[in-house]
């Protein structure tokens, strides 16, 4: 009995050997797999719409996508507190589908791996810091529904080449592309009224940019440090630019300020060479009424106490000269 059974056995054994060396190589591969154990990709959600909005979220960890889905605005966050913080750094792409209308305050904040997101026309405003820090981030288009663009929405974002604004949006507030060292050009539509105060501060690789004339108010610092710019157009709608709006940018060789200006803050053009401006403005440090020549430079100089304004305080500041009349 015993030998009947290990002859059985052995029959068995020889029998799976030959098998598996007669058949075909896929046939194998396929038995490989089929024994093979893989862990399936983890998916992770969970609610983050603000009081009474039905949104919600969910990350494919795998492939890196977050979509935001449902109707209603998102949740506002304080910096390192939305739902999918603890998996940012596999987060690649957002996808925030039709019908969520607000992306909340810090949202998206620190996600580094971040290269694309989608943003529909149901969004009508971005929220602070929304995108902030999102270094891999290299364009971004925002839809003709975003009436705002909150401070620090883009912040930092180093890789970020190009933005397409929509022509809803009313007002870039303060910080929102500050440190973008990496966009170029900017089109900024004539839907715009105001420019915050640092909105693209120190925009190194910023070259031009091209003002509308429904702009009446330009912030402090808004263009300061951007050393790439070598042309601004501002238009006769602008009334005010504020402390050192374009101060630093070592690029910009001229400027002309339009008549309809009333209020420049100091330093407002500190290191501009050549300011081209005939109009009266009012208001500390200004009492300026005439454009005087000299040297390599125009310069506005304050005729009651006969000495340049803080428009280019730095170039002229020991210059002492009389005003001409």
């Amino acid at each position: 009995m015993m030998k009947t059974f290990w002859k059985r056995t052995l029959a068995v054994w020889l029998a799976a050997v030959l098998l598996v060396a007669s058949a075909p190589a896929a046939g194998i591969a396929g038995m490989a797999s089929f024994l093979s154990v893989t862990a399936a990709a983890e998916t992770v959600s969970g609610d983050c719409g603000a009081v009474g909005s039905n949104v919600t979220w969910s990350l494919d960890t795998e492939a890196g996508v977050l979509t935001i889905s449902g109707t209603g605005a998102m949740t506002d966050y304080a910096y390192n507190s939305s739902p999918w913080v603890s998996y940012r750094s596999s987060v690649k792409a957002v996808t925030i589908d039709s019908g969520v209308t607000t992306i909340g305050k810090y949202a998206f904040y620190g996600c580094t791996g971040l290269t694309s997101v989608t943003i529909p026309d149901s969004v009508t405003s971005i929220g602070s810091g929304a995108f902030e820090k999102c270094t891999s981030l290299t364009s971004a288009t925002i839809p003709d529904s975003v009436t705002s663009i909150g401070s620090y929405a883009f912040r930092g974002c180093t890789g970020l080449t190009s933005v397409t604004i929509g022509n809803s949006v009313t007002r870039i507030d303060s910080f929102a592309f500050e440190g973008c060292i990496s966009l170029a050009s900017v089109t900024i539509p004539d839907s715009v009224t105001s420019i915050g105060s640092y909105a693209f501060y120190r925009c190194t690789g910023l070259t031009c940019v091209t003002i509308p004339d429904s702009v009446t108010s330009i912030g402090d610092e808004a263009f300061s440090g951007c050393t790439g710019l070598t042309s601004v157009t501002i238009p006769d709608s602008v009334t005010s630019i504020g402390f050192r709006t374009f101060s630093v940018c070592t690029g910009l060789t001229s400027v002309t300020i339009p008549d309809s200006v009333s209020s420049i803050g100091s330093y407002a053009f500190y290191g501009v060479g050549n300011i081209v401006y005939s109009g009266s403005a009012t208001g500390s440090p200004w009492g300026a009424k005439h454009v005087n020549k000299y040297a390599e430079g125009y310069f506005v100089f304050d005729s009651a106490e006969r000495k340049p304004c803080f428009i280019a305080a730095e170039l002229c500041k020991n210059l002492l000269l009389s005003r001409t009349v």
